[in-house]
């Protein structure tokens, strides 16, 4: 079901069946960035127990849906190309229907001040856990024939008026920690500095990929992965060629004083030369090479390092030593 629902992901192009085919509404305006997508036009699915959505601080409960049919549709002659993407949105839910069998920690481990009990949940002791994996929209990057510009399309999962998540449930074995957490994590990083750089490298990937920062200038969540992988490696280069911390690298990366270009590194990481796009049939570049244009396009943006160097609020989310 997993490999089914993403293969097929609305707005992404498949060859799965030896043909280009997808789900997207049959018409579809070049100019939006978010569509609501009716899931009777594309799926056939079972009702589930309603699923738990968080919203900043708000819970809500959308209609969950398990599909047991996809209705695939060739792709529009001469308007989309075979190599739009797309991944779906998931969100996650594990419920417990029993209390579990809980379990003695030893008091000298190392976590015992952290963890206040643990609860095995097995099918052995009729106590399993339903795990629910539902997806409540699918980032599409479409790309059109001809240009090397994509359409950054969120395709929302609504039945009727009501939005909702397609997705599955199912039974399995789980281990639940009840913890008491520190009045304050930072101060208890400071004495490992070695878990310290592991969250920092963590939470720099999370903002890039999901924050609010490069999401104003970068909609498409493929290329955000992509220019924090270009970051990461052009503040490493720089730290070893001026010798000096990640803390600093990255402060000369993101004001323009780093002894590379942007360019020079993506060209590292592709390791080939750009193709001239009249090589090509549909007038436009091989995969590869769109997507380090379009990685170029958004590196020319005057904000965009400083933009991977801080999140929203100014603070530092760079690797530091």
């Amino acid at each position: 079901m997993l490999q089914a629902l993403g293969e097929f992901a609305p707005g992404k192009v498949s060859w799965r069946y030896d043909a280009p085919l997808w789900i997207a509404p049959s018409v579809l305006d070049p100019s939006v960035s978010v569509v609501e997508l009716d899931v009777d036009q594309c799926y056939e699915f079972d009702d589930c127990q309603p699923l738990a959505v968080r919203d900043g601080d708000d819970l809500a409960y959308v209609q969950a849906l398990r599909p047991r049919v996809v209705k695939l549709q060739s792709l529009p002659e001469n308007q989309v190309q075979d190599t739009s993407n797309a991944r779906l949105d998931w969100r996650s839910q594990i419920c417990t229907r029993a209390s579990g069998v809980e379990a003695l920690l030893p008091k000298n481990m190392p976590a015992a001040a952290l963890i206040r009990k643990l609860r095995y949940h097995a099918h052995s002791e009729h106590a399993p856990v339903l795990v629910r994996r539902f997806a409540v929209a699918s980032d599409a990057s479409i790309r059109r024939p001809r240009t090397a510009e994509s359409q950054d399309v969120r395709f929302v999962f609504a039945k009727g008026s009501q939005k909702c998540g397609i997705g599955f449930e199912f039974e399995a074995d789980g281990i639940a920690f009840e913890i008491d957490l520190p009045p304050s994590l930072s101060n208890e990083l400071t004495k490992n500095p070695k878990a310290a750089r592991a969250l920092r490298s963590l939470r720099f990937a999370d903002e890039v990929r999901n924050g609010p920062a490069l999401r104003i200038v970068v909609a498409n969540p493929f290329q955000r992965e992509w220019l924090g992988v270009v970051f990461l490696a052009a503040t490493t280069l720089e730290a070893l060629k001026a010798a000096c911390t990640l803390v600093d690298a990255a402060d000369a990366v993101a004001a323009g004083r780093s002894g590379l270009a942007a360019v020079d590194v993506l060209d590292t990481i592709f390791q080939s030369p750009a193709e001239d796009e009249s090589d090509h049939q549909d007038g436009g570049a091989a995969p590869e090479d769109r997507l380090r244009q379009d990685l170029a396009r958004s590196l020319c943006g005057a904000s965009i390092w400083m933009r991977a160097r801080d999140d929203q609020d100014g603070r530092s989310v760079t690797v530091a030593s």
